[in-house]
């Protein structure tokens, strides 16, 4: 028993430091789009078995998206999944806290038409009470609603570890009295989530639908439109913005949205014909240049498949590619400034990865060679692993290395700030790319492995918490450690 009191109090006071020195998430600057990923959960590794007819085994972690991604909304229907394994568990104690620490937000998705069921099913059988809205039903009371909302928060949010909301209002004909009601669990839901509740959660909506009468009165409440304008392109961009202007979202709070390649889809029109021609990045540029919220990408863990091949039938890995480049695009990350990110890449590796001279020197002039943002990715990512040079070049992770010069080598701080290795200057930036130069996100560490970028945390209530944390968490120690070797 001494001895495993001893060890629990060193864990204590080890984890209790590490809390105490590990920056806090940090949140995108105000003035930058920000890039969100709809995830699909159940093709997570950790989710042993979904109602798929493609029998491929999932090959994916959450967290192995890429670094500068701002907001993760994590999919997960029921009707996907038969054994969801132990991803529930890793998403609240390994998923969610490895994100928080590259600055990234985890929201649950909450369909419109699954409230207002849900909703239905617990209260409509009880008494008939005083509602606040003649058009809600009368077992709708404000106690209904308020019980329900706390109820959502509580399951979704709260029980997850994550931060927020995404209400998913699609294609739908809401009577009124439905439409009451999801107006009032809104507003119920924003006393606790998003900007009304001013704590740093989020509250989203994700819709199909540009009617006023279904969203207007709840505006205020959100702190985004994510508006799914899946097959079209800048112009579905600029017409929906206007539309959610003139009922009061401002265009900093809208964020268009596009798709990857899903199993058994035979077309893929935001991501063709080529990356850098197609829709998703001309919507990226469009979003940057109109000061929009940002840009989203559905199906996340689906970045480079071409199901015009057998992709179509098949669950295979992300290298994250076009991804990458849509973070850079969205964010503004100019030519130049993408190339010095690749230059550092190369120094930083080159020995690690055993190239020559000569491999270095190509890889230097296809670096200088490129004239977009997509040019320089591929330099040393393709669509998949195999036929990349090197998978793992991530520039919004490399920039948070740039911006710590004391933990990279003397030599390759010297020849990133040259501009490369060889020190020659980056070349002009491309016209069609935004003008100002700053990171692609707010990327952060992954165990062991990377370290922990220098910035500014959101407003907290100090380290105590920290403290807090580390004692409410160590009695899941041990399940958490395995859940990291199976995620890992």
């Amino acid at each position: 028993m001494r001895k495993k009191g001893f060890g629990l109090l060193v864990a204590l006071v080890a984890a209790g430091v590490l809390a105490w020195l590990t920056p806090q998430p940090v949140a995108a600057a105000s003035d930058t789009p920000l890039y969100m990923v709809y995830y699909r959960a159940w093709r997570d590794r950790l989710v042993t078995k979904t109602h798929s007819a493609i029998t491929d085994p999932n090959v994916q972690a959450l967290t192995d998206l890429p670094y500068g991604v701002d907001i993760v909304n994590v999919f997960l229907p029921a009707g996907q999944i038969q054994d969801d394994g132990d991803f529930l568990e890793a998403l609240k104690t390994v998923y969610v806290p490895t994100l928080h620490e590259r600055g990234t937000q985890v929201v649950s998705p909450l369909s419109y038409r699954g409230l207002v069921n849900d909703f239905k099913a617990a209260y409509q059988e009880q008494a008939a009470g005083t509602t606040s809205d003649p058009a809600l039903p009368d077992y709708a009371t404000p106690e209904r609603i308020a019980e329900y909302a706390h109820g959502v928060v509580q399951r979704l949010v709260t029980d997850r570890g994550v931060d927020g909301l995404d209400i998913d209002a699609e294609v739908f004909s809401p009577t009124d009295e439905e439409r009451a009601i999801v107006f009032a669990v809104v507003r119920a839901l924003s006393t606790e989530l998003g900007p009304k509740a001013a704590n740093g959660t989020k509250l989203i909506w994700d819709t199909t639908v540009d009617k006023e009468e279904v969203f207007q009165p709840i505006a205020d409440c959100f702190d985004l439109v994510a508006f799914q304008q899946y097959g079209q392109s800048v112009e579905a961009a600029q017409y929906f913005g206007e539309f959610f202007q003139s009922i009061g979202v401002p265009l900093s709070q809208f964020v268009p949205g596009l798709t990857f390649e899903e199993e058994g889809v035979a077309d893929g029109p935001d991501v063709r014909p080529t990356l850098a021609e197609s829709p998703a990045v001309k919507v990226a540029q469009y979003v940057q240049a109109n000061h929009l919220g940002g840009m989203f990408m559905y199906a996340g863990d689906r970045d480079g498949r071409d199901n015009r091949t057998d992709d179509i039938d098949h669950v295979r890995a992300s290298t994250f590619r076009m991804s990458k480049v849509l973070i850079a695009t969205t964010k503004g990350v100019t030519l130049e400034a993408l190339k010095a990110q690749a230059s550092h890449f190369l120094a930083r590796v080159q020995a690690e990865k055993g190239w020559d001279a000569a491999q270095v020197a190509a890889l230097q002039a296809q670096i200088a060679a490129a004239t977009d943002l997509t040019q320089v990715v591929s330099v040393f990512v393709a669509d998949t692993a195999s036929d990349s040079v090197a998978p793992e070049f991530d520039p919004a992770y490399e920039q948070v290395l740039m911006a710590q010069p004391e933990q990279v080598p003397a030599a390759q701080e010297d020849a990133a700030t040259a501009g490369g290795p060889t020190g020659q200057p980056a070349t002009e930036t491309d016209s069609s790319q935004a003008s100002t130069d700053q990171p692609a996100g707010n990327p952060a560490a992954q165990p062991a492995k990377r370290p922990t970028p220098k910035s500014q945390p959101l407003p907290q209530t100090g380290n105590v918490v920290s403290w807090v944390t580390v004692v409410l968490g160590l009695g899941s120690l041990i399940t958490v450690g395995g859940l990291w070797r199976r995620v890992r």
